[in-house]
């Protein structure tokens, strides 16, 4: 089965299985960093908005020999769970006044957004475009979420240094920072990978967790991870007041920041020999091999001065 043929298929058995009040169509969805995907919805003839399921992924199960039944089976069970957070969505979230103390901020690559910026309200920052959503529902299951679009502020009638004093509100609130070390976050790591070998109890177990931290702290200095509570478009966290600053001031330095993706950044102190150059290539290579397109935030890196107590693009 071709994709093309993949995609009306599922929108065929789909359109089956559903009400006759719901109408299913099939869009394009331009995502971030240029990315575009199949996605498929499920609307209610009384509702303003539903969500939007993409299929891309769906057509791998099919070639693995999944029947397209059981796909739009399953998107029928996706689109039934979401009816609720559905509801909240048409229940007024998309008035002013019911989504003012829901609106936040995420931090994007500007110049592979240049399409998309077009419909986005943004502040530039540096290479970077902070833009804004409504959350509608944050839980175990999941974040829900609409972007707010420069039609949804023309409805809404307000500017957006309006829309972004209360994203710089509600963000931190919202979502709160967490920084952990590297270190850390690799004792983690070794604890789950050895942890069915030794009793955590036992000194063995202790003493070998120890070696392998302490090695890697010999070859690099050390460095700290910054992200948000759920550690998803936690890039976000840069501009929370007070932590580049407080974070400098605990180290006594100035700070490197390598914007490792969307959803995090690496903070080390400017201290000792590093390059700039070298720390820019590092993020460059990590873009190009490890991090998916759609989550890359910059191939830059970034210079936090606790003087001027902002930061700004490492230059040369």
């Amino acid at each position: 089965m071709e994709y093309r043929e993949f995609l009306q298929a599922v929108k065929e058995e789909v359109e089956k299985q559903v009400p006759g009040n719901c109408s299913v169509r099939l869009d394009k969805v331009l995502k971030n960093n240029g990315k575009m995907l199949d996605a498929i919805t499920v609307m209610e003839a009384d509702r303003q908005m539903a969500p939007t399921i993409y299929l891309n992924d769906y057509f791998k199960e099919v070639v693995s020999g999944r029947s397209v039944k059981a796909i739009a089976e399953e998107i029928i069970d996706i689109y039934n769970d979401n009816k609720e957070r559905g509801d909240d969505l048409n229940a007024g979230c998309l008035d002013f006044v019911s989504a003012e103390f829901q609106i936040v901020y995420r931090l994007i690559n500007n110049e592979m957004n240049r399409e998309r910026l077009k419909d986005l309200p943004h502040k530039i920052i540096e290479d970077m475009a902070k833009v804004y959503y409504v959350v509608v529902k944050s839980d175990e299951e999941g974040t829900a979420y609409y972007a707010v679009t420069q039609a949804l502020l023309e409805n809404w009638k307000v500017g957006i240094d309006r829309i972004d004093e209360l994203a710089n509100k509600n963000t931190p609130n919202l979502f709160p920072e967490k920084l952990r070390s590297m270190n850390e976050i690799m004792k983690e790591l070794i604890r789950e990978q050895f942890a069915s070998s030794f009793d955590e109890d036992d000194n063995t177990y202790a003493d070998i967790l120890s070696q392998l931290i302490e090695g890697e702290k010999e070859d690099r200095a050390e460095m700290y991870v910054l992200s948000n509570a759920i550690n998803m478009n936690g890039a976000s966290v840069l501009l929370y007041p007070g932590v580049l600053h407080n974070f400098a001031v605990e180290q006594k330095s100035d700070i490197y920041i390598l914007p490792s993706s969307i959803h995090e950044a690496i903070l080390l102190p400017a201290s000792g020999n590093l390059s700039k150059e070298s720390l820019r290539q590092m993020v460059r290579e990590v873009n190009g091999t490890q991090v998916p397109v759609e989550e890359i935030l910059s191939n830059e890196v970034y210079y936090y001065d606790l003087a001027l107590d902002e930061f700004h693009i490492a230059e040369d």
